[in-house]
């Protein structure tokens, strides 16, 4: 604390009344807070009135510049060189801001005398100020130190022999953070917080010193304790950071807390002096993306956290587990739930799911299909909207819109994989359409043919129809090129399931030894799919297969060109004729189906699922 020296004048001539107030200024000086602000060199003037006969000289600072705290002791120059008073006997006057010289030195009048020393400013009286009383190690003795606080507040001293240094600081819960500088010029740095009230506060600073650099959110706040309990708190800046300087080796452990919510533990071992040690704290976060304005709850027991969304929502979680998440805007709600196991961040998006089929994404009907609840929004035959781009055989398709139709809810499950919804390509203004090159009708080899040559052999499993047009055999993320596949969306592309079917895979042939499994993402439907009955294919298909509800609801398999809307089409039928090695099964342009040779080309109607 700022305290003005009392001072002996049992040498001097003066008045009881100055000695009085003599004593009242030292006395109130030592119970006031007052502000000190350091002078270097201020010159010293020779008190008016002397002269050179006078048995004392005595020079004094200008008004402003007096008051001089007796420590640090003031340092005085004589000629910028300075000067102690055991050399020229002097004596300070700390209130009036003066020396005296009382020996046979007498400065000659080109001398120039200056004081460097610390003293009470004008205005110092601080009513409600604080004050740090800080307790420097030995090394630190005679050393320059430094305050300052975020606030823009600036102190600086000497470190006393007291090795004690009191300094008056102007707010409450403020950081203020001292700096010193050892002899080896080594820094060492510590800081302390006011409290809520006006008083005074200590801190130590000891020669160790070692920095834990902590990373976790903006606002948290960030503890450290070590062994034992002795406490470090900070809060995180506007980068999520922040700096908590210790003064001893020791293990410590970091946590963290923000809005109510801690993060992890981490324990770290400081054992070196001036080493920086950084350390990372995790929360447990939930990142939930849906459409702005939904109103977001996320739920795990008894704990139940809301926000807004802009877009995302982030929420902070108070405990691992597996929260359920629940989005609503206008009316429509959507819902899902998240295993939260560790201490890290996870994401999650919700869409809503809308009954009209093509008013979702790819990615939530894929997501109502595997919880198997498709068939309580949509129904056989509702549409959704493709668009194909690429060159399928020789048929080029630029942003071709399709439509794709529902034609089985988990159909064959059996055999085929449960909560899967099965589609079909395609309509156009809600008629069934098959794709059409321009060999249409025609024999040949680069058309939209069950094989490049006059045979069934293999079939469907070794057809070029299946492997190179289709590109069924292929997963969806590495098509043939020049494939269906290829041409379709990649947001479809990327939900897309695959499926046994079940086919003669022999060709001309009765036996059921015959019909075994193809794992396809892209097929064409059998006979017995289409129609519900086995005329043409092997007999022993039908045993693994069950026509889609599509057709067996009554529609038409009549299809038509995706040219010509109004010209009807025979499509294809991935089940060969078993009476010989020449034929696959197709569809007629009326109600009844046909064979014919495997190297025509006729339209292609594929289904796959989802």
């Amino acid at each position: 604390m700022a305290e003005i020296e009392m001072q002996d004048f049992s040498g001097e001539v003066q008045s009881p009344a100055i000695a009085g107030i003599v004593e009242a200024l030292s006395r109130i000086s030592g119970s006031m807070d007052m502000k000190t602000e350091q002078l270097q060199k201020v010159r010293l003037s020779p008190v008016p009135g002397l002269d050179a006969s006078d048995p004392r000289r005595i020079y004094q600072a200008p008004g402003g510049s007096r008051l001089w705290l007796s420590y640090p002791e003031p340092t005085i120059y004589l000629n910028n060189a300075p000067v102690f008073s055991g050399d020229l006997q002097y004596s300070i006057d700390y209130i009036g801001g003066s020396i005296t010289f009382n020996g046979d030195y007498k400065p000659s009048d080109t001398d120039q005398l200056s004081v460097s020393c610390t003293h009470i400013s004008e205005g110092s009286y601080n009513s409600g100020g604080c004050e740090l009383k800080i307790l420097f190690s030995a090394g630190f003795a005679g050393m320059p130190f430094t305050v300052t606080s975020s606030a823009g507040e600036s102190y600086s001293g000497v470190v006393p022999s007291s090795l004690v240094a009191y300094v008056s600081v102007k707010n409450t819960n403020t950081e203020y953070t001292i700096s010193v500088t050892d002899a080896s010029g080594s820094p060492h740095v510590t800081s302390v917080t006011t409290g809520q009230y006006y008083g005074q506060y200590e801190v130590s600073l000891g020669v160790f010193t070692a920095t834990i650099l902590v990373k976790a959110v903006k606002g948290a706040t960030i503890t450290a304790k070590d062994s034992a309990q002795a406490t470090y708190t900070k809060t995180a800046g506007e980068d999520g950071n922040a700096a908590i300087y210790v003064s001893s080796a020791d293990n410590y452990t970091i946590t963290s807390e923000y809005n109510g919510v801690n993060s992890d533990t981490q324990i770290v071992n400081v054992s070196e002096d001036g080493a920086s040690y950084n350390v990372t704290l995790n929360f447990i976060t939930l990142l939930v993306t849906v459409e702005s304005g939904s109103s977001v709850q996320v739920k795990n027991g008894l704990t139940t956290l809301s926000g807004t969304s802009d877009g995302t929502v982030l929420f902070y979680l108070p405990n691992t587990g597996t929260w359920t998440v629940t989005a609503t805007l206008n009316g429509m709600t959507a819902s899902t739930s998240v295993s939260c196991s560790s201490y890290k961040g996870f994401n999650v998006t919700i869409d809503y799911i809308s009954q009209t089929l093509n008013n979702n994404s790819w990615q939530v009907i894929s997501e109502v299909s595997s919880s198997g609840k498709a068939s309580s929004y949509w129904e056989v035959g509702d549409t959704k909207d493709i668009v194909l781009n690429g060159t399928v055989g020789i048929l080029q398709l630029d942003n071709f819109t399709i439509s794709t139709f529902i034609i089985g809810f988990n159909h064959n499950s059996e055999l085929e994989g449960e909560n899967l919804t099965h589609f079909a390509i395609g309509k156009i203004s809600q008629k069934m359409v098959a794709l059409c090159d321009s060999k249409c009708g025609a024999s040949g080899s680069d058309g939209f043919c069950m094989n490049t040559s006059n045979s069934n052999s293999g079939g469907w499993k070794e057809s070029h129809m299946r492997n190179a047009l289709l590109g069924s055999s292929s997963a969806p993320d590495s098509p043939p090129a020049h494939s269906l596949m290829a041409a379709l969306p990649t947001d479809l592309r990327a939900v897309m399931q695959p499926v046994s079917k079940y086919t003669n895979n022999t060709g001309n042939s009765e036996s059921s030894s015959a019909v075994t499994a193809t794992v396809d993402w892209l097929w064409l439907l059998a006979e017995f799919e289409a129609y519900g009955f086995s005329l043409f294919s092997n007999q022993h298909e039908r045993n693994s297969q069950k026509q889609y509800g599509y057709f067996a609801f009554g529609n038409s398999t009549i299809a038509y060109k995706h040219s010509f809307t109004s010209t009807a089409v025979k499509w294809w039928l991935r089940s060969p004729y078993d009476g010989n090695d020449q034929y696959f099964c197709l569809t007629d342009t009326a109600t009844e189906d046909d064979v014919k040779q495997a190297h025509y080309s006729f339209g292609v109607l594929a289904a796959f699922a989802v």
